[in-house]
């Protein structure tokens, strides 16, 4: 079965982790001609793996409580009537045993590729994370496996909360009422939840099962089920309900709703993520500027561990991942193969990295981006490589950042705290 499950996606589901990391593979950059030097490296995180929240927990219970009391289902589906629901509400949201295997991973493949601007020191690096524990363990399962794979032994930095550049989400009142409390944000999700894709899973779900009174949302929940049960404990009995097409509707259904909330189909979406973006170019604007900053001084690192809501707006805002046809109810067919793909785009622990570099001979800076450790097109120029200045001037707006102004916050109140 192919484990597409929008953001409930393992990260090693889509990158081999046996992959062989050439070291310091991308500490230099080769560009027209010439050799380049990483100075300044900005990374994002999404959080590992995590147990599901209390909504989907508590419908996942009454699902099963539905089923166990029909007894054609049970024939069929013995597993239902034993099935006790393996995310208990007192882990809601919490990371599962997984996610310290997938960070230990992911830190040592970051190491190896940038080995030579992270030997020895970890202190130059400025950490930071969100007030939830998932984004503040994922952090300290990644920089134990950097310690581990660079054998620095390096004594914890003082990494921090820092709400205000990876949940901007949380403070912007144009975002809360034109998105989050826009009853038209959900219209397409409605839409295509009841359409015919959606209609002819449901029956083929409700088919096999012999219990023809399931909603549609109910079918959402299995997959649900399916998804965590698969990536956490690497087994689940419920996938037995889907084949390979259901999977893919549900999928774009899932999608639809992060092109809606997060994605490109309100400005807000990506113009709140200016927290994040202005400071990643503050950062690059002080290295660029430093005279005294030569290629044998550390480079300036700055490492972040957010949520999908941090870094889905974060793509949208550089212009990734921005299909021609927009997600829609109607255009499944026409959107079967898209870019903006929450399993492959944003998966537990996804992780976008802008690179800043030093070219030798000149005073040229040029940034290239990676979106899950690949170089990625950057969208402003046009290539995998862009000079720094034309970058800036491309993405002038996230480099600046009124957030109370885009928000519409009330100028009184303190926006975050």
């Amino acid at each position: 079965m192919k484990p597409l499950f929008n953001t409930k996606t393992l990260y090693f589901w889509l990158k081999d982790p046996a992959e062989s990391i050439p070291d310091n593979q991308f500490n230099t950059l080769n560009h027209n001609g010439q050799t380049c030097q990483l100075e300044g490296l900005n990374v994002l995180f999404r959080h590992g793996a995590r147990y599901p929240t209390i909504k989907w927990i508590k419908w996942m219970t009454a699902l099963q409580i539905k089923l166990a009391s029909d007894s054609k289902v049970i024939s069929r589906y013995p597993f239902i009537k034993q099935w006790s629901n393996p995310f208990p509400e007192t882990k809601e949201g919490t990371l599962s045993r997984v996610v310290e295997y997938e960070m230990l991973r992911l830190a040592n493949r970051f190491a190896r590729r940038f080995k030579s601007s992270l030997q020895g020191n970890l202190n130059h690096i400025n950490f930071s994370y969100t007030h939830k524990n998932r984004t503040q363990n994922s952090y300290k399962y990644f920089y134990e496996g950097l310690n581990e794979t660079l054998q620095t032994n390096t004594q914890e930095p003082n990494a921090k909360v820092d709400d205000e550049k990876l949940r901007f989400y949380d403070n912007c009142h144009k975002y809360n009422v034109e998105v989050e409390g826009n009853d038209n944000t959900t219209t397409e999700y409605e839409a295509f939840l009841h359409g015919k894709e959606m209609t002819i899973v449901i029956r083929k779900v409700e088919t096999k099962l012999g219990f023809y009174n399931l909603t549609a949302v109910e079918v959402v929940v299995i997959n649900q089920i399916c998804a965590l049960e698969l990536g956490l404990f690497n087994k689940s009995y419920w996938c037995r309900l889907f084949d390979v097409d259901d999977l893919l509707v549900i999928d774009y259904l899932l999608n639809i709703e992060d092109y809606y909330e997060q994605g490109y189909a309100y400005p807000i979406n990506w113009k709140q993520s200016c927290p994040f973006t202005s400071y990643m170019f503050k950062r690059f604007d002080q290295t660029v500027s430093a005279a005294s900053l030569q290629h044998n001084k550390v480079p300036q690192l700055d490492i972040s561990f957010g949520h999908s809501e941090t870094i889905v707006p974060v793509y949208t805002a550089f212009g990734l991942f921005h299909d021609a046809e927009p997600l829609r109810a109607d255009n499944f067919d026409v959107n079967k193969v898209r870019t903006f793909h929450g399993a492959i785009i944003g998966p537990f622990s996804a992780n976008l990295a802008v690179a800043l570099y030093k070219c030798d001979g000149n005073s040229d800076h040029v940034i290239q981006m990676f979106v899950n450790e690949d170089p990625v097109i950057i969208p402003g120029c046009g290539n995998t490589v862009c000079g720094y200045g034309d970058f800036k001037n491309f993405y002038s707006k996230l480099a600046d950042c009124n957030f109370d102004q885009i928000c519409q916050n009330d100028p009184h109140k303190p926006a975050f705290g």
